[in-house]
């Protein structure tokens, strides 16, 4: 897996909350996906930073990207508990959201926590495997 995507997603997250403390700081700025800094925390699962970012009265918790993802649904996609814990405690959040597929965030909770056990038996396997093979050696 590249880690650069993940750099920078986290580079730009961080940028923007320093900024957040300006007052004419947009916090809902998106970007050319349409998407926000509360999304990029809330899909790669920085939980201290959605917290804070939550504590903002500026921030639409609602604001969709150009799928029509919110980033309620991008943190259930991306298999990210804890961060869907704070996002459903907030009083505006809204669960039954659907992107431009119709899908809501639980629909995509289930299909990400799929993917996720799908990845963790793969890799659980793997490791079996190449556990074996050094016994045998």
């Amino acid at each position: 897996m590249c880690i650069l995507p993940v750099v920078t997603k986290l580079c730009v997250c961080l940028t923007s909350i320093i900024f957040s403390e300006m007052a004419e700081f947009n916090v809902n700025w998106q970007d050319k996906e349409g998407r926000t800094i509360l999304f990029h925390c809330c899909e790669i699962g920085l939980v201290e930073f959605v917290k804070q970012l939550l504590m903002d009265p500026r921030v639409n918790v609602n604001l969709a990207d150009n799928a029509g993802d919110t980033p309620l649904h991008a943190a259930a996609t991306s298999c990210h508990p804890a961060v869907v814990r704070e996002l459903v405690r907030h009083p505006v959040i809204d669960m039954n959201a659907t992107n431009k597929r119709g899908e809501t965030p639980l629909k995509k909770a289930i299909d990400g926590y799929v993917q996720c056990a799908c990845n963790h038996c793969r890799t659980m396997a793997e490791d079996m495997k190449h556990n074996l093979l050094a016994v045998k050696k």
